[in-house]
């Protein structure tokens, strides 16, 4: 089994050459989309830069997580004219049983760069599944930096959903 690591471009263009889509999308591989909140969308509007049409690929398959979260180091920072947010625990939480429901399958996990936020997904589900799978993800960051806010708060949800199911 293996991880994919893109950047959102990459993800895109991959998607398009596999010709997936919510229809054609095959049941034994699992997306996580990872896309930014909404009011950083609107201040990269804002700010005129290209690209920041930062939308999820799939929207109804079945076996596709979209998550709308920041790539930031804490759980809000205060930008001036907007607030950043990154994971939540709730956020955390359902990815953390959306990987294990999908524990079988090979994972395409893409953000923005595809060097922080996906990167920390990537080395969550190396921890949690095992060394067995094969990660393929960008030469020039090879899971060195992942979002360690993210992972820990991936780690967390990890024990809160174990201690769920101990209590019946």
């Amino acid at each position: 089994m293996k991880v994919y690591c893109y950047s959102k471009f990459a993800f895109v263009n991959e998607m398009k050459r596999l010709g997936w889509n919510d229809i054609t999308l095959p049941k034994n591989v699992a997306i996580i989309s990872i896309c930014c909140t909404e009011p950083v969308k609107e201040h990269w509007k804002s700010e005129g830069y290209e690209g920041t049409e930062d939308e999820h690929y799939f929207r109804d398959a079945e076996n596709v997580f979209n998550v709308d979260f920041d790539d930031i180091d804490t759980a809000t920072r205060d930008c001036g004219d907007f607030i950043a947010t990154c994971i939540t625990p709730e956020q955390a939480s359902a990815m953390v049983k959306f990987i294990i429901k999908h524990h079988k399958c090979d994972f395409y996990i893409h953000c923005n760069a595809g060097k922080s936020r996906s990167q920390a997904v990537v080395r969550y589900i190396k921890d949690f599944l095992g060394q067995t799978r094969e990660i393929e993800t960008r030469a020039d960051n090879p899971c060195l930096y992942p979002n360690v806010f993210v992972l820990n708060a991936l780690r967390h949800a990890t024990g809160v959903e174990i201690e769920k199911c101990n209590r019946g």
